[in-house]
């Protein structure tokens, strides 16, 4: 499997190559916009099994916050804090990755 530019710098900056697309598909999300575990997996071509950590880290940060779950529904909805600071870092990295990025081989940096 081919990695991204932005898959090779999340995992260098971030430490897990998944966390950096997470974000980013978040961070492309409506304001105030709910999502679960599942849609960011499927969104981003991954394991929902995978997806558990990162959301619990970036909830952690103050990034997302969970939603309360209404009686009997089994998924929980996560909605972005467009107020943290820190999606500033996420908009930075994603910036680096564009076009100018795609054409180096982080590896050899």
């Amino acid at each position: 499997m081919d990695t991204s530019p932005l898959d090779e710098v999340s995992a260098l900056l971030f430490g897990r190559s998944i966390r950096l697309p997470v974000a980013a598909w978040i961070r492309s999300k409506p304001e105030g916009a709910a999502f679960y575990q599942r849609e960011v997996a499927e969104a981003i071509g991954t394991q929902a099994q995978y997806m558990k950590r990162e959301l619990d880290i970036l909830c952690e940060l103050g990034m997302i916050k969970r939603e309360p779950r209404a009686h009997g529904e089994l998924r929980q909805f996560y909605v972005a804090d467009r107020d943290s600071r820190l999606w500033s870092i996420i908009d930075t990295a994603l910036v680096a990755t564009s076009s100018e990025l795609r054409s180096v081989d982080l590896r050899t940096v």
